[in-house]
């Protein structure tokens, strides 16, 4: 049986809702089919959301929910290889009208004609064009005096009769089947950044002039905002650019709920042992806090772990190179995989710089403050001779629940410090080490959880996050919730597991 995650777009219902997005998809088709007039005249909608938020998901579901429309599902990527979007978004249109429609053909081929022709033009226009914003004009190309021409018309002729006879288009299509016209656009955050703009300029110049058309358009605005930037020198900002285009917004949940995609991960891999609520929560609680909740990255990586699962139980002798508790699937063990699978996958300098962990140990001692002394309770010493004590043992550290029980001990506080400095991103200077003379393990432990905090400001957010948890999940204020003991799991042979399996 296949338990893998399918990562592309499905078919989304309540009974397969693992994310709780088909309220938000309801309730944009229920506004869509009850404010038919309010669309007549505002007929450029947005879904904004980040690449793998769930836009063609809900898209998907409107279009197979709605009762007023006909839709048609544009998806821009798989026809960018034309370099002319809007001649493909064209010809769509007009074939599935075509195909229901018993128009007359001089009609039908007239439209066709002339279409073509003004978007074998199209860039010319659209070089052509300018944008007002507050006042602001932005021109984007050619002046007044020049003059585009399709042969013995100007192209502002052409224009002009292009959209009186698309509008009689889509009125007569009305007319025959008493619907109007929904077009989805989807995949835009896929194209390249020039057509994301020529495509929504060419929509609002040449397609909305009839009121019984609607277009939906999936928006991720980082796309947009990369796109703009490149274009207009950062003379308009996205934002502005967007509001001229639309005239109605939704957006994506920007944090979604994973528990129930967590709970149904366990079904897959039926985990049922005396672990498992700890490790449901536990992998919720990681998710969460590591703010990493956008579906197709949090599929990604649970199809990763699925991978290990089935490598681990297929008898080709791998077991080795896993954690020894492995197939407990412990609460510690899961987080700390998960952790070293996102590195993997989507952050793969990080990974590597924990991997390549002596280049990783010189940048600790230069981000430090100079001539600082790492105190313990039986010695005092720089902290490249503490880092150099460690270089040969480092690889064979190990983490447990509760390793700050005995953070009083020395071996082992240095050990839990020594794994936190691996972690920690290393784009922050002039970091003071952590005070650890105390005997007091409540001082010990404020005073490592202080040391973590100077790094909050990096641009590796994620490296600093999972210190915060890491520390959380040793202390012994975390033992207490989970009382699972997994036994020893080895944080850099979880690195050489991923580099040889990934």
């Amino acid at each position: 049986m296949n338990v893998f995650y399918n990562n592309k777009p499905y078919n989304m219902a309540e009974n397969n809702d693992l994310f709780g997005t088909v309220f938000k998809a309801e309730t944009i088709r229920s506004i869509l089919d009850n404010s038919t007039e309010y669309f007549e005249e505002n007929n450029m909608i947005a879904l904004y959301g980040n690449w793998g938020s769930g836009k063609t998901s809900v898209m998907k579901y409107i279009e197979s929910k709605t009762t007023r429309y006909k839709t048609v599902f544009f998806e821009a990527w798989k026809y960018e290889h034309d370099s002319n979007l809007a001649l493909s978004l064209f010809e769509q249109i007009v074939a599935i009208i075509e195909d229901e429609n018993e128009m007359s053909s001089p009609i039908i081929e007239s439209i066709k004609v002339l279409g073509r022709s003004i978007f074998n033009f199209g860039k010319k226009l659209l070089h052509n064009s300018e944008i007002s914003l507050y006042g602001i004009t932005v021109a984007t190309g050619l002046t007044e005096n020049d003059i585009v021409s399709i042969g013995n018309r100007s192209f502002y002729a052409e224009v002009i009769e292009f959209n009186k006879k698309f509008k009689m288009l889509i009125e007569d299509y009305y007319q025959h089947t008493s619907r109007k016209i929904l077009i989805f656009v989807d995949d835009l955050d896929r194209c390249e950044s020039e057509n994301i703009l020529n495509l929504l300029s060419s929509i609002k110049h040449f397609f909305t002039d009839s009121n019984k058309i609607v277009y939906f358009c999936g928006i991720d605005k980082d796309a947009v905002n990369k796109a703009i930037n490149i274009k207009y020198n950062n003379i308009i900002k996205s934002e502005e650019y967007l509001e001229k285009i639309f005239d109605l917004t939704f957006n994506m949940p920007e944090i979604i709920s994973v528990d129930e995609f967590i709970n149904d991960f366990f079904r897959k891999l039926n985990i049922q042992n005396n672990s498992e609520r700890y490790s449901r929560e536990l992998l919720q609680d990681f998710f969460r806090r590591m703010n990493f909740t956008n579906p197709r990255k949090v599929k990604k990586v649970l199809n990763k772990y699925i991978y290990l699962n089935d490598l681990f139980k297929s008898g080709l002798g791998v077991e080795r190179h896993f954690p020894e508790s492995f197939e407990n699937h412990s609460p510690m063990q899961m987080v700390m995989i998960m952790f070293v699978i996102i590195l993997y996958e989507f952050n793969r300098k990080l990974f590597d710089g924990i991997y390549d962990i002596e280049s990783k140990f010189a940048q600790i001692i230069n981000n430090h403050k100079a001539e600082q002394v790492y105190t313990e309770q039986s010695r005092s010493e720089s902290l490249s001779s503490f880092i150099n004590r460690y270089r040969a043992s480092y690889k064979y550290l190990n983490i447990n629940f509760g390793m700050s029980d005995s953070v009083i001990i020395e071996k082992r506080r240095n050990d839990i410090v020594m794994l936190i400095m691996s972690i920690l991103p290393t784009d922050i200077n002039n970091i003071s080490v952590p005070a650890l003379g105390s005997n007091n393990s409540n001082e010990v432990n404020t005073n490592i959880t202080n040391y973590i905090s100077q790094f909050r400001m990096t641009e590796n957010k994620i490296l600093y996050l999972f210190a915060l948890q890491f520390f959380d999940l040793v202390s012994d204020i975390n033992k207490k919730k989970y009382t699972d003991h997994s036994g020893n799991i080895g944080f850099y042979s979880l690195f050489q597991m991923a580099n040889l399996y990934f």
